[in-house]
């Protein structure tokens, strides 16, 4: 099989690679580039009654496995194991798959938001190597079926709860002081805002 590279070159397809020799992931790489993360997509797989199907969705964006399986009408999809990945693209690491239905010979879903971008950036077969092109090159190219497959974004919570009070309390310099220095063993009194 010929590398991510080479199956864009044949494919005529105007593209800027950005090699991060150093990088362990495309977050790290795109990174190094000053790229937007906005515009970095990742691509995953899922294995269906019909055979591997691959899914492009946004790097940071939460893939949706039930919304998948309403995407390729297959309630029994489920994601696709390390073995399954490596025998799809054995020159890809299973982290660095491009979202090219010809190279990977699988039918492509994109998620609208990656529709959505003008420019896209991907791994190129190796998280250390990323593929910049624009959307419409990408996808003029290689066919691709347009579905939702991302969930909503994860709710950042605190890790500790606070509750607020009900009323404010104004300390005064004395009630600061421990008892046993003050003399007093009611600490002083409190006086609300």
């Amino acid at each position: 099989m010929a590398s991510v590279i080479d199956h864009l070159l044949a494919q005529r397809i105007p593209f800027v690679v950005l090699p991060a020799p150093n990088a362990r992931s495309a977050r790290e790489a795109a990174a190094v580039h000053g790229v937007d993360l906005a515009e970095l997509i990742r691509t995953e797989v899922i294995v269906t009654q019909g055979g591997s199907v691959a899914v492009v969705i946004g790097a940071a964006a939460t893939f949706d496995l039930s919304s998948a399986r309403g995407a390729v009408r297959d309630e029994t999809a489920r994601m696709a194991t390390v073995a399954e990945i490596r025998a799809m693209a054995r020159e890809c690491d299973v982290d660095a798959l491009p979202p090219l239905s010809r190279y990977l010979v699988a039918p492509v879903y994109a998620d609208p938001s990656v529709v959505a971008l003008e420019q896209v950036v991907f791994p190129a077969g190796r998280a250390s190597v990323l593929v910049c092109m624009r959307r419409a090159d990408l996808f003029l190219a290689e066919p691709v079926t347009v579905a939702a497959l991302t969930g909503p974004a994860p709710v950042e919570t605190p890790e500790v709860s606070v509750i607020a009070p009900s009323r404010r309390i104004v300390l005064t310099d004395a009630e600061l002081l421990p008892a046993h220095l003050t003399g007093s063993s009611s600490g002083g009194t409190r006086r609300s805002a």
